[in-house]
């Protein structure tokens, strides 16, 4: 397997968005796109992001001869990158022949750098397996997902940073509603105390729902897609079923990010 791409900046930022949710960065390949990401030990949340091919000057893949999913440690590939300057053309070489499972990354520019990384080890197996078939589920959870919208990406974090003071210190959680075609974010329950309406009074076409997450999680994911909207351009999805997990997604022409947070059933505050 082999890619190359001169888009070294964007290949950072996801990285350090990876390594923010676990120490694990897993990737799949197959031949139309190269899925990087990472999933909490504790499963509340992952998160996906799906680059298509034509992002890279260069991609090759053969699925009968190449492995199609790696681990890697996101903070050491987040520093490879990191190393990297802005300029310099990126190749990336994965090999995982039997006792041989390495990540091969060399840069060309004014000084020709080459890193080569082991990937975990076997024993991960089952953590693996798991990801993989949770991230190639993702579509068809959507399905299920009843509410599904479009939105502006500001009002969402806005709605979400404006809760922060009405949250007590033992349940840090809020309520994502949808009730007659308007939004809000509420910390007891639909209409409840804090509910932040969606001040440019939009109304969605979408089924009514309310369900419960970490506020922790809303934020800082709603904040991280934000980082990646430089041009202001992304489409924002949210879809979510009251007891599902929530997914929140931006898509663009080369890659889309993907959060799946999990819904609260409980006092748990994660």
């Amino acid at each position: 397997m082999k890619i190359v791409t001169e888009k070294v900046s964007t290949l950072v930022n996801v990285l350090k968005m990876i390594h923010s949710v676990d120490s694990d960065c897993f990737i799949i390949i197959n031949e139309n796109e190269l899925v990087i990401g990472a999933m909490e030990s504790n499963q509340v949340s992952s998160t996906f992001v799906k680059i298509k091919k034509e992002f890279f000057t260069e991609f090759e893949f053969n699925p009968e001869e190449d492995e199609d999913m790696f681990v890697v440690h996101s903070l050491i590939l987040k520093k490879v990158f990191g190393k990297i300057n802005d300029t310099s053309t990126v190749f990336v070489e994965i090999s995982n022949k039997k006792n041989e499972g390495l990540f091969k990354v060399s840069t060309s520019g004014v000084i020709n750098k080459k890193y080569t990384l082991p990937l975990i080890a076997e024993s991960r197996t089952a953590k693996l397996n798991a990801i993989k078939s949770f991230s190639q589920g993702i579509g068809k959870l959507k399905e299920k997902l009843e509410v599904s919208f479009e939105m502006d990406l500001k009002v969402f974090n806005e709605s979400v940073d404006g809760t922060d003071i009405l949250l007590s210190s033992d349940d840090y959680s809020v309520f994502i509603n949808m009730l007659n075609g308007k939004f809000s974010i509420s910390v007891d329950s639909v209409g409840g105390t804090g509910g932040l309406m969606d001040f440019t009074m939009a109304k969605y076409e979408t089924p009514d729902g309310s369900s419960r997450y970490s506020f922790e999680r809303l934020k800082k994911y709603g904040l991280t897609l934000d980082s990646f909207n430089k041009k202001g351009d992304f489409k924002f999805i949210v879809s979510f079923k009251k007891d599902y997990p929530i997914i929140m997604e931006t898509s663009q022409s080369d890659f889309n990010l993907i959060f799946v947070i999990a819904p609260r059933l409980d006092n748990n505050n994660e």
